[in-house]
Formats: structure tokens, C-alpha cells, sequence
């Protein structure tokens, strides 16, 4: 999990509301795998469907 956060928090322009999705979403081990795979504009996109 920690890979993830470290990934996220180097995203810009990440509002608190979307980070804290984010972070609920880390919980599953599928979701971090996935999100630490994906290309730094795809993890954007992907952060951006939490809304």
C-alpha cells in the first residue's frame, strides 16, 4: 500500500476528495496491483472516474 500512496502523491492537482477514494480503494490488493501497472495518464484517468 505504500507504493500506492507514494504513486499518488506524486500526481499533481489531486483534490483531497479524490485521494481519499483513492485510498479506500487500496485496500484491495487487485486495485493496488492495478494501479501501480498503470501509466502515469491512465492512473490520472482512473483517478478521475472516483468522482
Amino acid at each position: 500500500m505504500a507504493k500506492c500512496v507514494s504513486a499518488l502523491n506524486d500526481i499533481a492537482n489531486v483534490s483531497a476528495h479524490i485521494y481519499m477514494k483513492a485510498m479506500d480503494k487500496f485496500v484491495d490488493p487487485t486495485l493496488r496491483e492495478m494501479f501501480m501497472s498503470m501509466p502515469l495518464n491512465m492512473k490520472k484517468i482512473w483517478l478521475d472516474g472516483l468522482v
